[in-house]
């Protein structure tokens, strides 16, 4: 057993100690991957990152740095270190067991049938890179009609700008990109009007997508709590009685008027950015039947708190740069979602089977209903813990 030390890249998982700083430069999904797990409770990063390597290979490598228990005794993770309450999930799951048996399966035939590996097959092929060098293109283009003037680029360039990097940065940020590490964690750099990588990894991988709707865990449950309620957890203000009229969507709007374009010019950038983080995942997440759902089982809990929709659109598809099959997405994130729309029958299917709530709707237009449905919900005093 190893022995723990300053500046070393310690975490716990499922309650055991270990010392990872060796392992680092191995690992084969890199080290910043590796490194989001230093000093807190990795097991949900683990669990979700690793769903089809046997489960002696990770015991056998986990065993080589597991820290003896003098070392780790004195040992605190950062959410005890500041006092944030544990939430721990159940990991001996019949329905989860089926999931990773099932795509498993799914992907030891596409790996077959490309000639490459598991996990290699998990990842972009060749047609999916053939269509994110077209979206480039297409991009491309847009800016240039941009530079020269032409009204319609506008339009054009700013969509552009949307479909490329989220077809392109989502699936890096994941590590869900390419099997070489270097490759997944350069992408999302080039798109620095989407989010910091830095940001993107602790806020949406480690915050997030580990604890989905999960009170003081989550922090998509309060983006400008000032200003709007989106869980039952956030203590209501006078404010949030403003969120239940379609008039607070134009609120930008109002502050345009009354302050002046100029101040607009910087704001509309903040306001972008809360779009592209919150937006598209908020659809998915927040609706009468997903804010307030929980499991202990973290495979039930995925699909229990997300919702699907358009998945039969291909417009739903590439525009949310498969968003839209939110349900597989939270299952399997380091999967490229080019893979969801054949996966997402697969879980449908076991989800029926074991008697897991799977919520899908039709379109933009219907998700964007259930969500201020939600909206209008949290409105209301009454309507907390």
């Amino acid at each position: 057993m190893a022995t723990a030390a300053k500046d070393r890249l310690v975490t716990k998982i499922h309650d055991k100690w270990y010392d990872l700083t060796d392992f680092e430069k191995i690992h084969p999904g890199g080290p910043v991957a590796l490194g989001l797990a230093s000093g807190r409770d990795g097991t949900v990063m683990f669990e979700s990152h690793h769903p089809f390597t046997h489960r002696k290979i990770l015991d056998a490598i986990l065993q080589k740095y597991e820290l003896d228990e003098e070392s780790s005794r004195h040992l605190k993770t950062l959410e005890e270190q500041h006092g944030i309450a544990e939430h721990r999930f159940n990991w001996k799951s019949e329905f989860g067991d089926a999931l990773k048996f099932h795509v498993k399966e799914y992907f030891e035939a596409e790996a077959k049938r490309r000639n490459v590996s598991l996990v290699a097959a998990t990842k972009a092929p060749p047609e999916r890179w053939f269509e994110i060098a077209v979206l480039g293109v297409i991009f491309f283009a847009t800016l240039v009609s941009f530079i020269r003037g032409d009204w319609i680029s506008l339009f054009t360039c700013p969509l552009g700008v949307w479909v490329f990097g989220v077809n392109t940065f989502h699936d890096a940020a994941h590590f869900a990109l390419h099997k070489n590490w270097r490759v997944n964690c350069t992408v999302p750099y080039l798109f620095p009007h989407f989010s910091s990588p830095f940001v993107w990894y602790h806020q949406h991988n480690i915050g997030h997508h580990s604890y989905p709707n999960v009170a003081h865990r989550d922090p998509d449950l309060v983006h400008h709590y000032w200003m709007k309620r989106e869980h039952k957890s956030v203590k209501w203000l006078p404010a949030h009685e403003k969120q239940r009229n379609l008039s607070f969507l134009v609120f930008w709007w109002t502050v345009a008027v009354e302050f002046g374009l100029a101040t607009m010019e910087d704001l509309w950038m903040v306001m972008y950015n809360v779009y592209n983080e919150s937006v598209p995942m908020k659809i998915n997440h927040l609706t009468p039947e997903t804010a307030h759902e929980a499991d202990q089982d973290w495979y039930k809990h995925q699909v229990i708190t997300a919702q699907d929709f358009g998945v039969a659109s291909r417009f739903c598809f590439l525009m949310s740069g498969g968003l839209n099959y939110q349900v597989v997405h939270h299952l399997f994130p380091t999967v490229n979602h080019c893979h969801l729309v054949k996966l997402q029958p697969i879980v449908a299917r076991l989800c029926e089977k074991h008697g897991v709530e799977y919520k899908q709707v039709a379109g933009y237009a219907a998700a964007i209903k259930a969500h201020h449905a939600h909206t209008v919900n949290m409105s209301f005093k009454d309507n907390e813990n």
